[in-house]
């Protein structure tokens, strides 16, 4: 029974599938290039034949110049149907990728564009040309049979020679190969420590520690190199030899021959040619066998990426008052059977702030994924105006729907483009949002104002001001749900009261504020506060439950429900008289 369900288990991603079966419609055609390139191919051996049996015996000019144009005009064809086929293999190369690539963006899997990039670069690549020249191998190797049994046997031997060469290479080299790329992550993986050292490593000398295992492994990665590339030469210097020598024992074989009068001097140069030209897939066969064993992992990683396909709903009706539904969700660890967190259920309307609070790793963040479509709950529902979080429209989760991570970035363009979500960059609504989260004096301190740009490369701005800019970005488009995630990292004190200012207002103003923070300034702001304990989740309504205490530092400070506080000093009185 389980092998029956393995066995009809449908791919995780149809528009790979898809996009495989439309390149592997052209192999048809490409078969057809491959049987017209490979056949023209033998104009250069028939020229030879022709030119040391007929015309060094006849002696006729007319017939060698006859003989020469046929001869070059059947390589002209053959180079145009070449280039064609390359061309048609770049082409089909950049379409799988083009189809696929979108989808993983729009699916959050983009570890996977770099396997697509290595899978077109081989559909586009010389392996790809030497597979589809495979097929003819027997037929070169028949011909030279037909010109005698003998030199068919000897280029046969040498065929599977170099062919059994390839494979013992594979199989030599295939854990020096795995240990190299092993030893040189590790080592990239320390430089790239020592590179984005803040500072601190310094201070206490680490950086002398990690610069010496740096080197260390460094010299670990140059001995695999080495060895790695010792044994490529050896096994290149073999298949060199194995070829060559072959070549020589067909010709000395072939010359007997033609001693003995069994096969002509064009049939010798002839045998010659259209065996080098069978062997020589089998000479790239280290190469590419090698290239065929990361194309089959690449194609396992890439059948087994889970896209689910979405259902966007065109015209997405919005309440006049937005609402939000969370319906008995969890979430599981990867890998794992086990609930970060489950049955986790509460509603919020325009005009409340949510705030979330927990230890760290009980599964705030995933929470705040999941409100705004980015992950799919193991169980449960998200809704927004009572339809699935998952199913609305690209363009209105741009205007409705804003989201700060705990650890934002400024993406490469101008401020204006990072604040307007590169939409337009002039719009005066780009200058209102900088001037609500009180970023825009800093901003025009700047050499270029908002046309400074900034992200990857550029030089870094203020942790403070980057962080107001994407909170400028959030609120931008007057957004019905925000979902801020720490978002009071870099800020300062007057920074901390501006950001509850603008959440203050956008509450009031009608949104669904979600902030998930430690702080109690922030969750004092808030209408009702969540919990998580143990991987579940209680809802404290401020106004009607019990004082909600929180840990901050080394001091233990509680946020204490207004009816609370008048019940408790209601108490002490009628205790003190």
């Amino acid at each position: 029974m389980n092998n029956t369900t393995t066995s009809t288990r449908r791919p995780s991603w149809p528009a790979f599938i898809n996009a495989l079966t439309a390149t592997r419609g052209q192999i048809g055609h490409l078969l057809c290039f491959s049987f017209a390139i490979n056949l023209l191919v033998l104009a250069v051996p028939v020229f030879m034949i022709q030119v040391f049996d007929r015309v060094l015996a006849s002696h006729s000019f007319e017939t060698l110049t006859a003989l020469a144009i046929g001869a070059v005009a059947a390589l002209l064809v053959m180079s145009a149907l070449d280039l064609v086929r390359g061309r048609i293999l770049a082409r089909a190369a950049m379409k799988l990728e083009d189809s696929v690539g979108e989808d993983l963006l729009a699916k959050h899997r983009q570890a996977r564009l770099g396997d697509v990039a290595r899978l077109r670069q081989f559909i586009a690549g010389p392996v790809m040309v030497t597979l589809l020249d495979a097929p003819w191998i027997p037929v070169f190797l028949s011909i030279v049979f037909l010109l005698h049994p003998t030199l068919g046997w000897i280029a046969t031997l040498g065929a599977l020679m170099l062919g059994l060469l390839a494979l013992a290479s594979e199989r030599w080299m295939r854990g020096l190969i795995i240990e190299t790329r092993d030893a040189e992550k590790k080592a990239a993986r320390l430089a790239g420590t020592l590179a984005h050292d803040d500072g601190s490593a310094a201070v206490f000398g680490l950086d002398q520690h990690l610069g010496r295992r740096w080197k260390k492994q460094q010299s670990k990665t140059a001995r695999e190199r080495l060895r790695l590339a010792d044994r490529t030469y050896t096994v290149g210097v073999m298949a060199r030899f194995i070829r060559l020598a072959m070549q020589i024992t067909l010709m000395a074989s072939a010359a007997a021959l033609v001693i003995s009068s069994q096969i002509t001097p064009g049939a010798m140069v002839a045998a010659s040619v259209i065996a080098a030209r069978a062997l020589g897939p089998f000479e790239r066969a280290q190469d590419a066998w090698r290239t065929l064993v990361e194309v089959r992992a690449i194609l396992a990683r890439l059948l087994s990426t889970e896209v689910k396909k979405q259902n966007p709903i065109s015209g997405f009706p919005a309440l006049e008052v937005p609402a939000l539904e969370v319906k008995g969700v969890s979430m599981l660890k990867d890998d794992v059977r086990e609930a970060v967190f489950s049955n986790v259920s509460f509603n919020a309307r325009g005009g409340e702030m949510i705030g979330i609070t927990g230890p760290s790793g009980s599964g705030k963040t995933l929470l705040a994924r999941l409100l705004v479509g980015l992950d799919t709950p193991a169980h449960g529902r998200v809704l927004l105006d009572h339809d699935d979080i998952r199913n609305i429209t690209l363009d209105r989760a741009r205007n409705d729907i804003a989201y700060l991570s705990q650890t934002p970035a400024l993406l490469p363009g101008t401020i204006s483009e990072n604040i307007s979500r590169f939409s337009t960059p002039d719009a005066p609504e780009i200058y209102a949002a900088a001037r609500f989260v009180g970023a825009e004096d800093a901003i025009l301190d700047l050499p270029y104002g908002y046309m400074t740009e900034v992200g990857p490369g550029m030089p870094p701005l203020p942790q403070g001001l980057a962080q107001k800019i994407l909170m400028a970005r959030t609120i931008f488009a007057d957004p019905r749900l925000i979902v801020l995630d720490e978002p009071y990292t870099f800020l300062d004190n007057a920074g901390i009261e501006r950001l509850i200012g603008t959440l203050t207002h956008y509450r009031d103003s009608g949104s669904i504020i979600i902030a998930i923070s430690q702080r109690p300034s922030v969750l004092a702001q808030c209408d009702r506060v969540i919990v998580f304990e143990n991987g579940k989740a209680r809802v404290v309504d401020r106004l009607k439950q019990q004082p909600l205490r929180l840990m901050e530092g080394d001091e233990e400070k509680a946020i204490v429900p207004r009816r609370a506080t008048r019940r408790k000093a209601a108490a002490r009185s009628a205790s003190q008289e």
